[in-house]
Formats: C-alpha cells, structure tokens, sequence
C-alpha cells in the first residue's frame, strides 16, 4: 500500500539534464521508503500473524522481497537519452532487461498499445516500443515500465530528429 502510493505520487521520477544527455530514474526518496516498509513489515507481520496469521505471514514473506528484490532494482533503474541513442536498464537487480538502441540505426518506432489479461479476468492497457532496425538486427521490444513511460514523450522527440518514422498502433 505505502510502495504503491509512492509510487503514484508526484515526484517520484527524477529528470536530470546534462547538456545533450537527459536521464531519468527514481527519486532518492522512493527506494528509501521501499527500504523502510521492508523493515517495518516484518516485525509488523510477527506480531500481527497471532491475530491474523493471513495477513501477519503477507507481512513477513513481503518483507525480504522488498528488501531483496525490490529495493536494489529500484536504485539500478534508469533511461538515459541523447540525440545519438537511448537506453534502458530495468527490472530486478541481478536479472535485468537492458535495450540500447542507437537512432542512425532505427527505420520506425512504433508505440504500441496493447491489453493484457489480469490474473482475475480483467483487461490491462500496456505499452511497449517496437523498434524496426536498418540492419538485419532483429525487431527490439523495449516495455513502457514506469520509467520509461515518464521518458517517452523525449525518446520520441529525440527519435523524430534523426528523421526516425514514429508510428502509433494497437493490437
């Protein structure tokens, strides 16, 4: 609960300039509070789990996740655009998905908006870059994660300059 308002709260992206190079990654602030709900959750747990032992083991088993997984992930997470490329490096610490993609090398990027089902049936609006290479390189899927997303609209931008075709579609 308190991961998730952070992270829809305003200002939990940070968008640093430097000359050509724009790069964005999470506020100081976000993997210090996953950190903290990481370390309070635990004890939280041990002594909730003797009036609700659902909740009480959530508490506990959630704990290292945050902690392990979760924390050092979002202090690696970045995008970094300049006029020659972007790349990405995102998901967790010790497997993450990494794209550099040069724009001289790009014919199109595509947005693509797609649905994804949810566990419970439902219908999940998601988007991902398709990058269409001039070489034989194979087409590149770079996900619209939260970061990326907030970095969109320069990756874009960026693209068009290089006289990229930037093309919107949905499947």
């Amino acid at each position: 609960m308190v991961i998730g308002l952070a992270l829809f709260v305003g200002g939990c992206i940070d968008r640093d300039v430097k000359g050509d190079t724009v790069s964005y990654d999470y506020a100081w602030w976000v993997p210090v509070l996953t950190l903290l709900a990481a370390l309070v959750a635990f004890p939280a747990g041990l002594v909730l789990r003797k009036r609700s032992g659902r909740i009480g083991w959530g508490l506990m088993i959630l704990s290292p996740f945050l902690a392990i997984l979760i924390f050092p992930g979002m202090l690696l997470d970045k995008v970094k655009i300049d006029s020659q490329h972007f790349e990405t490096r995102y998901g967790f610490w010790f497997a993450p998905t990494k794209a550099n993609v040069p724009f001289d090398d790009l014919v199109e990027l595509r947005l693509v908006t797609y649905q994804e089902r949810t566990r419970r049936g439902g219908r999940q609006t998601k988007q991902k870059f398709v990058c269409i290479h001039k070489s034989a390189a194979p087409k590149e899927t770079v996900h619209l994660g939260t970061l990326v997303k907030e970095a969109a609209g320069d990756i874009i931008e960026r693209a068009q300059a290089k006289g990229v075709t930037v093309t919107e579609t949905e499947e």
